[in-house]
C-alpha cells in the first residue's frame, strides 16, 4: 500500500507499507492535552483492497467506482508509554 503525504518543506512524498517486511507503523495522534501522546503506534496485520462507489457519484447517472486500500491494524500498547 502506498501512502502519499506532504513533507515539512511542502513537498509531495510517499512511502510503501508492506506488512511482511516492516509491519510496525506510527501515525500522528489527534489527542490533545498535557498527557497526550504525540503518536499512535500500531502493528499492521494485513492490507485489503475493495472497489467502492463514491457517495457523490450517486447523484449522477454514471457510477464512479474507485479502488481503495484498507489497512487492518492492531494498536500496539507496548509502545504507549514511550
Amino acid at each position: 500500500m502506498q501512502i502519499n503525504y506532504m513533507t515539512y518543506d511542502i513537498r509531495c512524498d510517499g512511502d510503501v507499507i508492506n506488512p511482511q517486511v516492516s509491519p510496525d507503523i506510527m501515525v500522528n495522534s489527534p489527542e490533545t492535552g498535557p498527557e497526550a501522546q504525540p503518536y499512535w503506534y500500531a502493528h499492521m496485520i494485513g492490507i485489503f483492497h475493495a472497489y467502492v462507489l463514491r457517495s457523490k457519484a450517486l447523484k449522477v447517472q454514471r457510477a464512479q467506482v474507485a479502488r481503495m486500500g484498507v489497512a487492518h491494524v492492531q494498536e500496539n500498547s507496548l509502545l504507549k508509554g514511550l
